[in-house]
């Protein structure tokens, strides 16, 4: 819940991005150059958008990045039970700041959204940014006080909301997102091996098959070493 974030980033009170009826939403969702379509169904799905905490060098006394100068939490309450990420997404990388949803279902639950992104050199379609992998997670994350600056800290709060879809725990999240993408590509290969191997016909056909899986399966196990 929002209460287990350091006071001391916590804004005197919710900064409204977009509510129903509210004064501005059209110029909200029109800067950030969503179809008209992306608009309509975010106003279906989200009752409201508030940027709840503002997580900098100043809130939670860790120095400034090259890359990461603050992190919002930004709180949806959903209109309904259903939200479509992908649309979230979509927002995220028109966003000019790095953030972190909390997500507030119909029927109270709470969840926590991060997307690993990456500046583009150039605005396309509005996207000042490139999300790399989603991490989705409904226990409140460790907030990694003992980060270096606030790169180090974006870095370690998305490993601890990702750690359950990350299938190792490299120190850098970017190299960990490919090497955890290489593991599951060769286990999806393994399988088809697997499968291979026990339906083969002639003894030479399994043996080829099952020497061609336990090299991946080794593969795979050196990986996640």
């Amino acid at each position: 819940m929002t209460q287990q974030f350091p006071e001391s980033c916590q804004l005197p009170q919710p900064h409204i991005l977009y509510k129903p009826n509210k004064k501005g939403n059209a110029n909200f969702f029109d800067h950030l150059k969503l179809s008209t379509k992306e608009v309509n169904i975010l106003r279906q799905e989200i009752a409201q958008l508030a940027i709840s905490h503002q997580l900098d060098d100043k809130t939670i006394n860790i120095p400034t990045g090259q890359k990461v100068k603050q992190i919002m939490v930004i709180q949806v309450f959903l209109a309904e039970d259903h939200l479509n990420l992908d649309l979230l997404k979509a927002l995220d990388e028109r966003l000019g700041f790095y953030a972190l949803f909390e997500i507030h279902a119909v029927s109270g639950e709470v969840s926590y959204v991060i997307h690993f992104k990456e500046s583009r050199e150039k605005v396309d379609d509005g996207r000042l940014f490139k999300v790399i992998k989603r991490f989705q997670t409904t226990t409140f994350p460790d907030i990694p006080f003992g980060a270096t600056d606030l790169d180090d800290f974006y870095n370690k709060l998305t490993k601890t909301i990702g750690q359950d879809q990350l299938e190792v725990s490299h120190q850098d999240v970017k190299s960990a997102i490919e090497v955890t993408d290489q593991i599951q590509k060769l286990e999806k290969k393994s399988q088809v091996l697997r499968k291979k191997m026990y339906a083969a016909k002639s003894m030479r056909q399994q043996m080829a098959y099952k020497k061609e899986y336990q090299e991946l399966q080794l593969e795979i196990k050196t990986l996640k070493n």
